[in-house]
Parts: C-alpha cells; sequence; structure tokens
C-alpha cells in the first residue's frame, strides 16, 4: 500500500512555487508560463496519484477500475509535465524556443510513453493492480522510466551549458538540482513503497526557479513597472505565436529642456503618477518602462486602437505635472512599431523603437512617428558604424592626426589639438562627423576618449615633443565622459603612467557640455583636473548653450571660437561687430584666446589686429599625422603667415 504523504508535501512546495512566480511584481516571462503549467500538471498528477491510493486502500473491486483511471491520467500528466519542462528549458536556452528537431524529439518522448502506457488496457506490460489492489509495474514501465530521466537530464544539461556562459555557479546548482531529482525518481521506481516522485519534481521545480528567476531583473524599481528586459521577452513571446502586436513608444518632447534643469529622480517622482495610470488603464502586462522617461505600450488590434490609446495618453497630459515645485505642460510624442515592418530579430525592434524615441528631431513637428523601413536602415548604419569604431579600436584602426596652432606672440607652433581618425578595415576613412555622435550617445566616447588621450601621451614621450618646442597638446574630453563619476581619476592615471608632464595636456570641453543633467559629477571631475594642474579650454565658443556666469564660474583659461563666427565675420558687418565684441570681452577676463578655421591671410591679419592669441586653420596646416606633425616642426625658423 502507498503512503501519500510525500505527495501532500509536494502539494504544499508546488502551491508555494505558484505563488512565488505568479506574485504581483514578478513578470511571467515565456518559460515561467509553461513552467507555471508544469506545476499545475505535477499537483493534478499529485492529487490523481492520492485519489488512486485511497481507492485501493478500500480493497474494494467496485474502485479498482477508479483507480486505474486515476493512475493512468496520473502517468498522463507526468508525460506533459516532462514535455513542458523541455519546452521551458529551450525557451530559456533559445530565443526562438523549440525548432524543428526540438519539436521531432517532444513528439517522439510523447508518442512512445503514450503508447506504452495505453497498451495497460489490455495487458499488464506496463502497470495493474494485483489480486490484492497493489499497484504492479512491468518491464515497459522501467522503459518509460528510462525515457523519462534521459529527457529531463538532457535538458538540465542544455540549461547547465546555458548558465555556465554567465555563471559557472548557476550552472553548478542546477547539475546538483537534477541530481537530486534523477536520484529521487530511481528510488521511486525501483524501491517498493516509496512514493517521492511528485515530491522530487515539486522541489526541482522550485529549486530551478529560485536559481534562475529573479523577478526584480523584470521590474523598473522605481516605478514599480515591468522593463526593458521584461518588454523585449514580452515581443518573443507574440513574435512565436504570430499574433499581431503593436508597439507605442511614448517620450516627452520637453525632456532635452528637463534633463537639463531637474534629477533624473525628480523626473520620475514626477511621471510616477503617470506610470500608475498607464498600468492601471492599459494593463500591467502591456506598458513598461525602458527609460527614465521612456515607456511603452503594446496593443494588440488595429489602428482605431492605436489612435484611442495616443489619445487616452494625450487627455492624461492636458493637466500640467509639478517638477520641484514647477508646473509643466508635457507634449507626448509617438514613435509607433507595427507589425508589417520586417524586423531580423526582437532586438532590431527594440533597438529601431528606442533609435526614434532618443531621436526627437525625426519628429519634426509631428507628434506620431510612424516608423518605416527608412528608421530600420538608420539603426542598422548606426550599428555598423559602432562595430567599424569596435573592429578600429581592437585592430589599431584609431589614428590620432595632429593640427599645429600658430601663436601670434612668438610665430611658432607652440601647442596642437590632436584629433582622432577611425580607418576600418570594411568601411575605409570614417568621418568624426559620423562616429562621434553615435558614439556620444551609446557610450562607446568614454573608453574611445581615454584611448585617445593615451596614443597622445604615448606620442609626446616617442617623439619626444618638448624637443621639437610643444608646449602642450590639447584632447578633446566629451560631455559624455564628464558626467562618468570620478573619471578624472582614470585620465589623470594615463598621464601619470605614460610620464607625461600634467602641463603638457589641456583638454578641451565643449559648450554642449551644460546640457548634461548629472552636474554635480560634472563640476567634480573639473575640479579634480584643474587641482592637479592640467588646463582647460572651452571649445566651439559662440555655437552652443554657455552663459557669461559659466564663463567666469568655471575655470577656463583658453577659449576658442568657433569657425563659424569668424566665416560670418567676413561675410558680414553685423557679425564682425559680434566677432569684435566677444574677442574685447574675452581679453577683459584674461582668457587666451583661439580662432578655429582660420584658411586665409586676410582672416589672419584682421585676427592679428584684434588681438587674437592663437591661429588653427588649414592656412597654417591640416590635421596630419604625428610623423607629418614631427616633420611639421623640425624646421627652426618658420615665417609668420
Amino acid at each position: 500500500m502507498f503512503d501519500f504523504r510525500f505527495d501532500i508535501a509536494a502539494l504544499v512546495i508546488s502551491l508555494i512555487s505558484y505563488a512565488i512566480i505568479t506574485m504581483k511584481r514578478n513578470y511571467l516571462t515565456r518559460e515561467s508560463r509553461v513552467f507555471v503549467a508544469c506545476i499545475v500538471l505535477n499537483m493534478i498528477s499529485a492529487v490523481c496519484n492520492i485519489i488512486s491510493t485511497i481507492a485501493v486502500a478500500y480493497n474494494s473491486a467496485a474502485l479498482v477500475s477508479f483507480a486505474f483511471l486515476a493512475k493512468f491520467i496520473h502517468f498522463i500528466l507526468i508525460f506533459l509535465m516532462t514535455a513542458g519542462f523541455y519546452t521551458a528549458s529551450l525557451i530559456r536556452v533559445k530565443e526562438k524556443g523549440l525548432g524543428k528537431i526540438d519539436q521531432i524529439i517532444l513528439i517522439a518522448y510523447l508518442g512512445i510513453n503514450v503508447v506504452l502506457l495505453c497498451t495497460s488496457f489490455f495487458t499488464k506490460f506496463y502497470f495493474y493492480f494485483d489480486g490484492e489492489y497493489r499497484l504492479r509495474t512491468s518491464f515497459l514501465y522501467y522503459l518509460a522510466v528510462l525515457l523519462h530521466i534521459v529527457m529531463m537530464v538532457y535538458t538540465g544539461i542544455l540549461i547547465a551549458k546555458k548558465e555556465k556562459e554567465e555563471d559557472s555557479a548557476t550552472a553548478v546548482y542546477v547539475v546538483v538540482a537534477m541530481a537530486i531529482y534523477v536520484t529521487l525518481t530511481l528510488v521511486n521506481a525501483f524501491v517498493k513503497g516509496s512514493n517521492v516522485y511528485h515530491f522530487a519534481v515539486a522541489v526541482l521545480f522550485l529549486c530551478v526557479h529560485v536559481i534562475l528567476n529573479n523577478p526584480e531583473d523584470y521590474v523598473a524599481a522605481y516605478y514599480s513597472c515591468f522593463n526593458d528586459v521584461a518588454y523585449k521577452d514580452s515581443l518573443i513571446y507574440h513574435q512565436n505565436r504570430n499574433k499581431q502586436l503593436h508597439s507605442i513608444g511614448i517620450s516627452c518632447g520637453e525632456m532635452d529642456f528637463l534633463k537639463s534643469t531637474y534629477s533624473d529622480l525628480e523626473i520620475m517622482t514626477a511621471l510616477k503618477p503617470f506610470t500608475e495610470f498607464a498600468r492601471a488603464r492599459f494593463g500591467a502586462y502591456n506598458f513598461y518602462v525602458i527609460g527614465t522617461s521612456q515607456f511603452v505600450v503594446q496593443v494588440k488590434g488595429n489602428n482605431s486602437l492605436i489612435e484611442s490609446t495616443m489619445s487616452e495618453i494625450r487627455n492624461y497630459f492636458m493637466e500640467p505635472i509639478s517638477i520641484g515645485g514647477v508646473e509643466f505642460v508635457i507634449s507626448p510624442l509617438f514613435a509607433v512599431v507595427e507589425d508589417r515592418e520586417k524586423f531580423d530579430s526582437v532586438d532590431s525592434y527594440f533597438e529601431v523603437l528606442s533609435y526614434c524615441m532618443n531621436h526627437t528631431e525625426l519628429f519634426a513637428a509631428k507628434q506620431v512617428l510612424r516608423v518605416t523601413s527608412q528608421h530600420i536602415t538608420f539603426v542598422n548604419q548606426e550599428q555598423e558604424m559602432v562595430l567599424a569604431v569596435t573592429r578600429a579600436i581592437k585592430n589599431d584602426g584609431v589614428l590620432i592626426y595632429y593640427q599645429p596652432i600658430y601663436s601670434a606672440e612668438t610665430g611658432g607652433y607652440p601647442t596642437s589639438e590632436a584629433l582622432v581618425r577611425i580607418k576600418d578595415e570594411k568601411l575605409g576613412f570614417i568621418s568624426p562627423a559620423d562616429f562621434i555622435p553615435i558614439l556620444e550617445r551609446n557610450g562607446m566616447i568614454v573608453e574611445l576618449g581615454e584611448l585617445i588621450l593615451k596614443r597622445v601621451c604615448e606620442d609626446y614621450q616617442k617623439y619626444e615633443f618638448p624637443k621639437l618646442g610643444i608646449e602642450r597638446v590639447e584632447v578633446n574630453l566629451s560631455g559624455r565622459q564628464l558626467v562618468v563619476p570620478g573619471i578624472y581619476k582614470k585620465l589623470l592615471g594615463i598621464i601619470k603612467e605614460n610620464q607625461v608632464p600634467k602641463d603638457a595636456i589641456l583638454f578641451e570641453i565643449t559648450e554642449s557640455y551644460t546640457k548634461e543633467s548629472a552636474q554635480a559629477y560634472i563640476l567634480e571631475n573639473i575640479k579634480g583636473i584643474t587641482d592637479n594642474g592640467i588646463k582647460l579650454a572651452l571649445d566651439d565658443f559662440g555655437t552652443g548653450y554657455s552663459t557669461m556666469i559659466n564663463l567666469i564660474r568655471l575655470p577656463f583659461e583658453i577659449i576658442k571660437i568657433d569657425k563659424s563666427l569668424l566665416d560670418n565675420a567676413m561675410a558680414d558687418l553685423k557679425s564682425m561687430v559680434l566677432l569684435k565684441n566677444n574677442v574685447n570681452m574675452l581679453k577683459e577676463l584674461k582668457k587666451k584666446i583661439v580662432v578655429e578655421g582660420v584658411e586665409t591671410s586676410e582672416e589672419a591679419k584682421m585676427l592679428k589686429n584684434l588681438g587674437v592669441h592663437y591661429f588653427q586653420g588649414y592656412l597654417y596646416s591640416k590635421p596630419v599625422s604625428v610623423e607629418e606633425y614631427v616633420s611639421f616642426l623640425k624646421p627652426k625658423e618658420r615665417s609668420a603667415k
């Protein structure tokens, strides 16, 4: 007679697993959905086993048929549960889930087991109840057990191999859990009177879920909404089922301004009521947070539903929101991605949507941007550019060019600007105008900026710059670098490691850095740089967003006037007045002045008369390789141009 206490324990553990997986804040991934089904099947199978055990306990011939049927269903559910676990595992291991071979294996497993089980209706080859109402099994049963164990072990190996790529400890935990499960399954099959199978399954499912799934991975903590990881998983889930699905990306037209004024926390606090409204209105599984101020609503329907959804969101933002005690009316921008667009993968789908939401200039004067194949092309080109820069960094394709800067006072070239050039094996030379904005957006500019500084320091030592009369080299420092906490320590470390004097490097910062939101980090890095004896130059003066306050407040010793101001001054009297006033003001502030883009002797003469200190441009030299730069400086005497 079987003891069903382990079945009761299995039911309790399964209920706990079910509660953990379906807890309110846990996103049900594709594999989790199948996993939940497996847990339910295990519980029902355990109940059938209990019913069968109770039925035969009465030693009644009338109940044997009932017990037989309950046991038959019990075995069928075990087969389905095993198939479900196999399916859930492959979904986790492979983005597209089951391939054709996997499906064949699955069908073969189910078919063989069902055929073997069905022999019990006619023979005693699988299981039966003897004259004393005891459950008996035969050789086909043990064949089915062997198939079951092989299937589960194969599944466990797939999971372990996948997890080993990211975390070897997790792979070990999976192997241990599978070993315990296999051991208990063998005990259940070969030790008479044992009834630990459902208990073993329940423990395995609980362990595997705890090991492999962290509910917080799918949640944007502050908003308590599903995040971009959950959104991608949802896309795959619907893609595999060929369900019509539209995505409406939501961004705020005023966000650039708000981020330059308020912290991310202040903005998120102001937008949290919207996320609560959206979750309640559109459903938790249809609303996702993919950035500080970017959201996605999934719509399973036609264009009229898309329009009504956008209309509701517009109506919500008709009321002003308060940020830092100031009220703003937000203008939502919508990027709509529809199923009819062809995407290579879910990642490309997400990247196109994210690209459009991050490039508000694509909207022009429209509130709604319908994503087309052209936008897919933009994203693909950007990815190609990133790959090209990545290859260049790995394969020494990052080249440093130097543009000499002429000193009006000495008639020499005491300094130069280091400029980066990318040479790719596939795309050839790539213009900085093409790759710098892309690297700024994705953060690769930080790595590239450090590499540029390292190369400049190496050139400084290798070619003995001081002996050539070079006082310093100007290196561009990206605004994206400035917002990295404590990056000045890394930059100083590169200079120190290469034994370059600190006053031999000058960092140029463009005016656009003032648009960044993380002002505390910017000021920390600027202070760290200047406190250690490195000078700063403000680049592209006259084209960005600097103010007189920043000019006075921040320790810029050199101001570089942009070429556009010079060009305009040569063509227009009013622009000439503006240039003169700027030069006079900067001289009054005791700033050293560099004018960029000097191309004619006429321009140089006019700038000398204004009292400009340094000239940079093609009149003196174009950007050249370090070898050409050294050759350019070797003549001891040069006539001033």
